[in-house]
């Protein structure tokens, strides 16, 4: 608690240039203290503050940090053969609102979203082999399945090549290029990527 406090004291006598760092210390000392509504709140403000620099840098990483707490309360029903048709447009449900969670790191771009993206087709190819794993004799799940790793990727491949681009510097870009080629094995390129319709399964 003293240390959270020593950084909300630099946020409010510290310089503008000291501001977005020790907020991001405040805001990552509460979530890991377990007072989650405080640093949500934290990171809201730092994500929207505009700027330039170490500011931009820190809003960026705000936004990934609440990303990740967003997604971390979003529910993923478990799927079963039978129940297969109610609940898997809840899970594509859920796979949209983790897309939403993340669309703001994506925007912001640099090495923060190549962390965003890796998430994303993360979420797409773990919801493709458990369809596969149940419904690998119906050719309705298996046409969701292609779509689902072809989204996949398309979300390592854009990030990749974003980051090689933008000479963006991330830890998860190695990783990102391993599940890339991992994802590539299982499901080859097709040229275009087919759009994943929400429907009803049946």
């Amino acid at each position: 608690a003293t240390a959270i406090q020593t950084f909300k004291q630099c946020v409010a006598v510290g310089s503008v240039e000291d501001e977005p760092e020790c907020a991001m210390g405040a805001a990552r000392l509460s979530l890991g203290s377990g007072s989650r509504e405080d640093a949500r709140s934290q990171f809201k403000k730092l994500a929207a503050m505009p700027g330039k620099g170490s500011a931009a840098f820190f809003s960026a990483w705000a936004r990934l940090e609440l990303a990740r707490i967003q997604d971390s309360e979003i529910p993923f029903p478990k799927l079963t053969r039978e129940g297969l048709a109610a609940e898997l447009p809840r899970r594509l449900q859920a796979f949209e609102s983790v897309q939403k969670a993340y669309a703001p790191v994506l925007e912001a771009g640099g090495g923060f979203s190549v962390s965003a993206s890796r998430r994303l087709g993360q979420v797409a190819m773990e919801l493709a082999s458990e369809m596969e794993a149940i419904a690998s004799d119906d050719p309705k799940a298996q046409k969701v399945v292609e779509t689902l790793r072809a989204n996949a990727i398309q979300f390592f491949r854009q990030s990749q090549q974003k980051a090689v681009e933008g000479e963006w510097i991330s830890p998860e870009l190695p990783k990102l290029v391993v599940e890339l080629g991992l994802a590539q094995r299982i499901a080859p390129a097709q040229g275009a990527f087919p759009v994943l319709v929400m429907a009803p399964f049946s």
